[in-house]
């Protein structure tokens, strides 16, 4: 990630902070002052490796100067089966809180592998650490953030997957990030000694070498790049040249010609820190080997996560044992038994020999030091050249060789039918050869619960940490024969994850999955022939037969098998019965809507008929009330006329 300013630099003070990742460095384990015991150990594990034993060099001249390959051979045998158990078997899954949460569980898991091995180069990147712990005691990786922020261009429509970030001033960036992961060289990293696991560690600290252009390219200024250095520990160089094959530590570049190309070397420190009174939380830092220069400024190191892997774990030890801290004594007595059978022989085809002077001619010695098959040696009498008998090895040496082998065995757990068919294994018993097998997988599958234990449960969960905090890109998973799109903001806070390393090889879970394949089939019948009923269901149907597809030695398979719950399953077929069946009760269905209709309108029918009626009947009798008044009213004024005009008056008068 790029320089984020944590703590203004008048705020820190730097003499402090320097001395102390000083002191820190130099007492730390793997790159402190006089910390020359585990570098020398690892020296020798790698030339051990390689064949190279400056230890048992030949004290005598002709004397042979074969060595022995148990080591190499222990390293490449197990190094194929822990990276199959490993990268192979999903060993690890996270713990669902509930049973609602069991699918997300597998989806985030899901998500974390594509990150590893598909986003990264998860499998060279753990094909290293595992080789390096398996030799050097100890590996560590390290888990970060990788942050590309470009200025969002005006009018420019951006990928639709991209997260648009406005800063303070209000220019706006596209911003893409990515988790990386990367195995870090053993013989660079150094650590305190107060925690059984990276996480724990109170101090670590990674060296490496860059360019100074790409130091500079990553905000850090250039005047102080300028004073870096390419300072290398005589100790640590050592180890690094054991590792070479074709002199790849040999740095004869000109480093005058262009500045910018020049290689130095940096100390990135982690220290868990109060730095600025806030609490006590993980600080990065990045300075000179010296720890006399400060590059940039202290950073939180929330964006980062680190692992460590160890194959023989010590008990509250960060570091354990190798598998050539088991290998490396039966290599050298195997290799000083090699040395004495081969000199043994040489010894028997190229005797010594008296010779008698006075019996000798000029051609005596010349003859008998050119030593061709069949080539006289010319002497003056019989009896002149006496062969020097001398005593031969009274041990029979290959049988004290294969004890070796055998002991080399028995300390690491890889035995040499692990590497291919012994025919001397041809004539043991299968039970018994059987039996040797289970006992080697067994010790060679605690290696790995021991790598899934420490190390990759580290590396799992900081990547799902990081992955939770900082990725708000989608990402796309490709399950079964769908495509799910995976949002890493919406990932659960989990702070629990399994390792699922079996004690048994994958040919035994085979043996077993065909097991629980018949017992399906037999639940299957007692269902009815259905996937779904009392016992069993279709989803878990699905998910065993998912895991036994990546049992077998053929990728892809998995993908065959459908998902139950992106499954929608086809109308079935009717019969001419059922479809007449259908139409009538669709009649029947029909024909009551109809007279539900009917009846409805009937029914507002006769409500309108019976309203109608009604305001009619009111109005009729409103209008007799006002016919009646108007025609008594006509009454009394036609009454009162009369009276008027009558002769004599009115009647009543």
């Amino acid at each position: 990630m790029e320089n984020e300013t944590a703590t203004d630099r008048e705020e820190v003070d730097e003499a402090k902070v320097l001395n102390l990742l000083r002191h820190e460095r130099q007492r730390s384990i793997g790159l402190g002052d006089g910390d020359d015991l585990l570098a020398d150990t690892r020296q020798r594990a790698l030339e051990y490796y390689r064949g190279e034993m400056r230890d048992m060099k030949p004290q005598l001249t002709n004397r042979s100067a074969v060595t022995d390959s148990t080591l190499a051979d222990v390293i490449e045998t197990v190094l194929p089966d822990l990276l199959e158990i490993i990268v192979g078997e999903d060993v690890l899954s996270f713990q669902a809180v509930n049973d609602d949460d069991e699918q997300q569980a597998l989806i985030e898991a899901d998500a974390i592998r594509h990150v590893v091995f598909e986003l990264n180069n998860g499998w060279r990147e753990l094909f290293s650490v595992f080789k390096d712990a398996l030799l050097l005691r100890f590996a560590p990786m390290k888990v970060w953030v990788d942050e590309e922020r470009k200025p969002l261009e005006e009018g420019a429509l951006p990928d639709p997957d991209s997260v648009i970030e406005t800063d303070d001033e209000g220019a706006s960036f596209v911003v893409k990030r990515k988790i990386c992961i990367a195995a870090i060289p053993a013989e660079d990293f150094g650590f305190s000694l107060d925690g059984s696991s990276v996480s724990e560690l109170t101090y670590f600290v990674i060296r490496s070498e860059h360019r100074a252009q790409d130091l500079i390219a990553d905000g850090y200024d250039p005047e102080e790049v300028s004073k870096l250095t390419r300072e290398d520990g005589e100790t640590e160089d050592d180890v690094r040249e054991a590792r070479d094959t074709s002199g790849e530590s040999e740095d004869d570049v000109d480093q005058s010609i262009d500045p910018m190309l020049r290689t130095v070397t940096v100390h990135e420190h982690f220290l868990r820190y109060d730095l600025d009174g806030t609490g006590i939380k993980l600080w990065r830092f990045m300075t000179s080997t010296d720890e006399a220069i400060l590059l940039g400024e202290p950073e939180p190191a929330d964006g980062y996560a680190f692992a460590g892997f160890t194959p023989f774990i010590m008990p509250h030890r960060l570091m354990g044992l190798s598998l050539a801290d088991k290998a490396i004594e039966p290599q050298r007595i195997a290799t000083n038994l090699l040395r004495m059978t081969l000199d043994s022989g040489y010894f028997a085809l190229n005797q010594r020999a008296e010779v008698a002077e006075d019996g000798a001619s000029d051609y005596t010695i010349a003859d008998l030091l050119d030593n061709v098959p069949g080539k006289p040696v010319r002497v003056q009498r019989t009896g002149t050249i006496t062969p020097i008998t001398f005593g031969g090895l009274n041990f029979d040496s290959t049988a004290v060789l294969e004890y070796v082998h055998s002991m080399a065995e028995r300390r690491t757990g890889v035995i040499r039918n692990a590497q291919g068919l012994d025919p001397d294994s041809l004539h043991d018993t299968a039970s018994g050869a059987a039996q040797q097998l289970t006992m080697s997988q067994k010790r060679v599958r605690m290696m790995a619960r021991n790598f899934a234990e420490t190390g990759l449960r580290e590396m799992f969960m900081g990547v799902h940490r990081l992955m939770r905090e900082f990725i708000r890109e989608p990402i796309r998973l490709k399950r079964g024969d769908k495509t799910v799109e995976v949002n890493p903001a919406m990932f659960l806070p989990r702070d629990s994850i399994k390792a699922d390393i079996a004690t048994y090889g994958p040919e035994t879970a085979i043996q077993a999955m065909e097991a629980v394949k018949n017992l399906f089939a037999e639940i299957i019948e007692l269902q009815g022939g259905q996937l779904e009923g009392p016992l069993l269901s279709a989803d878990g149907v699905y998910r065993t037969l998912t895991k036994y597809l990546r049992l077998l030695p053929v990728n892809g398979l998995e993908g065959i098998i459908r998902d139950p719950s992106t499954f929608e399953p086809p109308e079935p077929e009717e019969s001419p019965e059922m479809v007449k069946a259908r139409e009538e009760i669709a009649l029947k269905r029909e024909a009551a809507e109809v007279d539900k209709v009917l009846a409805a309108q009937k029914q507002e029918h006769e409500q309108t008929l019976a309203r109608q009626r009604a305001e009619f009947e009111a109005q009729m009798a409103r209008d007799r009330q006002l016919f009646e008044q108007e025609l008594a009213v006509m009454r009394a004024e036609s009454e009162d006329a009369t009276a008027r005009f009558r002769p004599g008056g009115a009647l009543d008068k």
